[in-house]
């Protein structure tokens, strides 16, 4: 196990025991019940990590064994295979986070040139990000809506709860599909992008102070 990765658990078991010592002020017990909370996901990866390197070790120890080797032959190459990837998201997971993944988002969508068929596009694209967020468990509060037939001309949504920039800002490629292009970009006032035939915008930016309107 990486030394980083090891550490971790070292350091949430003492923050585990200093939440258990008498005498410490509000203060002290907030800071470190977030801290724990912050933590426990990636330490419970971390644990995951652990038994699996100790039941690779296992297996390994037995590949030359009579009996129980062919099992052992059969058993360990998963084993270190998940091992490994876990170690790598666990990795991934030290990166430095944005400051702005915390933050709520405003969303916009437009239908470019097109005709219906962008229109059409337009709010299937509403739909379907109102149906993620509902998985999430974000709420989200349409705050402009303009129709185009059975379709959407545009729309501004403001979503919020965890994380909701953190997902949304890597909306940022451009896909085709049926003849209908999007793009993501930050909304600003004024320009308002070129229209591109057959398209839908999609434009994401944070909310200045997390969770304010506009």
């Amino acid at each position: 196990m990486d030394k980083k990765i090891a550490k971790l658990d070292v350091d949430f078991r003492e923050i585990e025991n200093k939440l258990g010592t008498a005498g410490l002020s509000a203060a002290e017990v907030k800071d470190l019940s977030l801290k724990h909370a912050a933590q426990a996901p990636v330490i419970a990866k971390v644990r995951e990590l652990a038994r699996l390197e100790k039941e690779a070790a296992e297996l390994l120890a037995l590949k030359d064994d009579p009996e129980m080797g062919p099992m052992a032959h059969e058993e360990l190459p998963p084993v270190q295979a998940r091992a490994a990837a876990l170690e790598q998201e666990i990795l991934l997971d030290l990166l430095p986070k944005d400051p702005d993944d915390e933050k709520n988002c405003y969303l916009e969508i437009r239908a470019g040139a097109g005709g219906d068929e962008a229109a059409l596009f337009a709010g299937e694209l509403l739909r379907m990000y109102t149906r993620f967020a509902e998985t999430r468990r974000w709420s989200v509060e349409v705050q402009e809506a303009s129709a185009s037939g059975k379709g959407l001309k545009s729309a501004v949504v403001f979503i919020s709860g965890k994380e909701i920039y953190a997902w949304l800002r890597l909306e940022g490629t451009l896909e085709q599909r049926k003849a209908v292009t999007k793009k993501l970009r930050p909304p600003t006032s004024g320009d308002r992008g070129p229209n591109r035939r057959g398209s839908s915008t999609r434009w994401s930016r944070h909310s200045p102070q997390g969770s304010g309107r506009r």
